[in-house]
């Protein structure tokens, strides 16, 4: 999943228009997802919360 949208997404068209990477670069990082997600000690955490404030 992460290998695909770091390719193919708003987030992929946003970072090329701003000239922040291009599709070599793109296409490094999906490979290093890639290769990650394969080995077997490779797993991730992606917490998420909400923060009320009130005063």
């Amino acid at each position: 999943m992460w290998a695909d949208r770091v390719l193919a997404s708003a987030f992929a068209g946003h970072a090329k228009r701003l000239g922040l990477a291009d599709d070599e670069t793109f296409q490094r990082i999906s490979d290093a997802w890639r290769e990650w997600a394969a080995d077997s000690d490779g797993w991730i955490l992606l917490p998420h919360g909400e923060v009320l404030a009130r005063s």
